[in-house]
């Protein structure tokens, strides 16, 4: 994922915890490399 942002995995880290103190869930669905992210919000 961070590669994919173009972003340091630290940062993608912190990004995922606010999101999730947001009400915002982020999912892996699936095998480790053809699995998904699934975004459900609460």
């Amino acid at each position: 994922m961070a590669e994919g942002l173009n972003l340091t995995v630290d940062k993608v880290r912190t990004l995922m915890k606010n999101l999730e103190k947001e009400g915002v869930v982020l999912c892996r669905k699936g095998a480790t490399k053809k699995g998904v992210w699934e975004i459900k919000f609460e």
